[in-house]
């Protein structure tokens, strides 16, 4: 993982990013699991830094699905992908997609990152509103949660989904609602102009 200043990015050392965003990082895997995988180990790492050893728990919402490693099958919230390997990582807490009422309860003092997928394709297409996804960032920021945006499973379809919620490449929320971490395993060719 090399920093903009340090010749990554596919930028020469010190080079500047036009769009002048400081500390961007790529982590290059081999898979949306080990996306997802190396996103939790950050955000768990980033909650201990700005809380202590109590700033632990990650929330996650029902029907998604992170992928099959440990860490990201804690927080896929189906049972059939979870029972067999049950014990899984503790101080997981689920909530419902969309639900506002609940939200200052789900993420709290203690939670160091919440994983959310804009559009869930495990149990059906589930689109996150924007308004809700904004009041989630928003609550998870206001807690020092780190928020990972998990677009596994859709980013080969970003066509889709801009057209889903209505706005270019990433969705609306982006801009309303910035991310903190974004996962993908797929380049988003079909996009690309």
């Amino acid at each position: 993982m090399l920093t903009q200043r340090e010749g990554g990015l596919g930028y020469a050392a010190g080079a500047h990013h036009p769009t002048g965003a400081p500390g961007a990082k790529v982590f290059f895997g081999n898979s949306g699991t080990e996306a997802n995988e190396g996103a939790l180990k950050v955000a768990r790492k980033v909650g201990k830094d700005r809380g202590g050893g109590t700033k632990t728990e990650i929330v996650c919402f029902q029907q998604s699905f992170h992928g099959r490693s440990f860490g990201a099958l804690s927080v896929t919230s189906t049972r059939k992908y979870q029972d067999p390997f049950v014990p899984l990582v503790p101080g997981v807490r689920v909530g419902e997609l969309n639900q506002v009422e609940g939200l200052e309860d789900l993420i709290n003092e203690n939670t160091c990152a919440v994983i959310v997928e804009p559009i869930q394709g495990e149990g059906g297409i589930n689109s996150a509103d924007v308004e809700w996804m904004c009041k989630l960032v928003q609550r998870a920021r206001d807690m020092g949660a780190v928020v990972i945006f998990d677009e596994i499973q859709v980013s080969d379809r970003l066509l889709f989904i801009s057209e889903k919620i209505g706005t270019e490449l990433w969705g609306k929320e982006r801009e309303e609602a910035p991310m903190t971490l974004f996962a993908s395993a797929r380049p988003p060719r079909r996009a690309v102009k």
